[in-house]
């Protein structure tokens, strides 16, 4: 389907290639052996072997092509936060679940971006994604929940290790934004 079938003459198609068609037609097949191991009719899906379908998409104005994100299901969102209770990645899935913030900002969230009597988190545009192209700090306002969390985390850290970081961690200079310190 993907690729078309060559006709008996030379520019001509039998079949048309239809890229659409044939990823839709994979993606049906994928539910349907997803369905049948969740049911114990097959082993294994062979699916997962073959993922000859990677979605690009362009993004921003530059067109970049870039893969497109899968959302988590129900289901798996609440088995990724039982599992990460009582860790010390806890915490951090807390944050990013509570305000929508990639991983890389929240791990290097600073005490001083944080203004809780303004209820609001200003991620330097060193630290966020677009902030090189904008110059411009990312405000993210505080919920209740993520307040709650933060008001007694905050005394704990004032009381023990006064580190600039939400999460600190012996670490070496980070991959993204070259500072130590914090997780990574």
């Amino acid at each position: 389907i993907r690729n078309g079938v060559p006709g008996s003459k030379p520019n001509e198609w039998a079949r048309r290639p239809a890229p659409v068609s044939a990823q839709r037609a994979y993606e049906v097949l994928r539910r349907v052996f997803a369905w049948a191991v969740w049911k114990g009719r097959v082993p294994f899906s062979p699916c997962e072997q073959a993922k000859p379908f990677e979605r690009a998409k362009r993004s921003g104005k530059a067109g970049r092509l870039t893969k497109r994100a899968k959302a988590y299901s129900n289901e798996q969102l609440q088995k990724l936060f039982a599992a990460a209770e009582g860790s010390e990645v806890g915490p951090l899935m807390s944050l990013i679940a509570r305000t929508g913030v990639r991983s890389h900002e929240a791990r290097s969230a600073r005490w001083e971006d944080f203004d809780l009597t303004r209820k609001t988190w200003s991620i330097p545009p060193e630290m966020h994604k677009t902030g090189t192209l904008s110059g411009q700090p990312h405000v993210v306002p505080l919920s209740k929940g993520v307040l709650d969390w933060l008001k007694p985390t905050k005394a704990a850290n004032e009381a023990g290790s006064n580190s600039p970081w939400l999460f600190p961690a012996p670490t070496a200079k980070c991959e993204v934004c070259d500072r130590p310190g914090h997780m990574d």
